[in-house]
Parts: structure tokens; sequence; C-alpha cells
């Protein structure tokens, strides 16, 4: 669990840098079980979870996406949870909205 909050937290700072270099709009689709990278309308990496993992937006709800601008700040900030069921401990990857600063941290239950 813990190479999958890596890898998100990896793609999330990795799409904020295309967006601001390229020039061009990038964004994270979440789902339950897994989430999408795009560029504009062409999905470009699927990252599927296990069985017994999963991913909680709750402040994404209402657009389940995260992109940012060419100046590299997120069209909203917010957490994302990466829960395996049976451990004991989750990870926390905090979007900071304005300046699209990306945190993880591990929680215990």
């Amino acid at each position: 669990m813990k190479t999958l909050a890596i890898e998100l937290t990896w793609d999330i700072r990795n799409i904020r840098t295309l967006s601001m270099t390229e020039g061009n709009i990038y964004r994270i689709v979440f789902t339950k079980d897994m989430y999408r990278i795009k560029k504009g309308i062409k999905t470009f990496k699927i990252v599927k979870l296990k069985n017994d993992q999963s991913i909680n937006y709750p402040e994404f709800y209402e657009k389940n996406d995260i992109r940012f601008t060419y100046a590299g700040a997120p069209n909203r900030g917010g957490t994302v949870i990466i829960m395996d069921n049976s451990l004991n401990y989750y990870y926390k990857i905090t979007i900071v909205p304005s300046s699209g600063r990306v945190k993880m941290y591990k929680i215990d239950k």
C-alpha cells in the first residue's frame, strides 16, 4: 500500500509539473478502485487497486478529479485517502489549495 501512496503522490506532482511546462491540461480522475491520468480527453495511465484497497476522496465527490492550472495551482485542494482493510493504518495525501503542494502522511487507525 505504501508503494501505491508514493506512486499517487508522484503522479499528482508530475501532472502539476507537466501542466506548467507543457501548457496542457492534465488531470487525475478518481474512482473507488482505480485512478486515471488524462491529458485532455485521452487517458494515458490507469492504476487499479488490489481487492482489499480503496481510495476515498471526500473533497472531490462532486467532481472526482484534480487538475492544475498553467501556474501550478490546483482547481481545488483536498485530501485523498488510500486504505487497506486488512491493515491498521492508511495513507493520507493532501493537496494544498492555491500552492498545489502535495504532502503524504501515514496515519494509524
